[in-house]
């Protein structure tokens, strides 16, 4: 269905959108406008994370984006990223902001990415 919200409209279920889309100045030329962000509990099982990346790379085509960022509570200390998809652990993620800036990791994963490809 349609929901009208202020001027703009939207459509689908809410579970039919992605959790977030980050615009960042920062990141335009190495991940372009928006990062689209999804949030998943848990991604124990190979079998979820391949339907949050699935999802996730679904949410990056249809809005035009080039890349998303997974972002996860409990799994795998990393999961190999893989275009359009990085990934992290929240509480690795939390780690690197101690010494790095948000768009420095991202920067960072999203090279690893594009340089070394998860094989399948």
């Amino acid at each position: 269905g349609t929901r009208s919200v202020g001027r703009s409209e939207v459509k689908g279920a809410p579970r039919d959108r992605p959790d977030i889309a980050l615009w960042s100045d920062a990141l335009s030329g190495v991940t372009g406008n928006p990062l689209i962000v999804e949030i998943k509990a848990d991604l124990r099982s190979p079998a979820a994370a391949r339907r949050a990346e699935g999802q996730l790379a679904n949410y990056v085509a249809s809005s035009g984006s080039r890349w998303g960022l997974l972002l996860y509570l409990r799994g795998p200390e990393q999961i190999p990223d893989s275009p359009p998809v990085i990934h992290f652990r929240i509480d690795q993620l939390i780690r690197e902001l101690q010494f790095a800036s948000f768009e420095e990791a991202v920067r960072r994963r999203r090279n690893m990415a594009v340089h070394n490809p998860r094989i399948e």
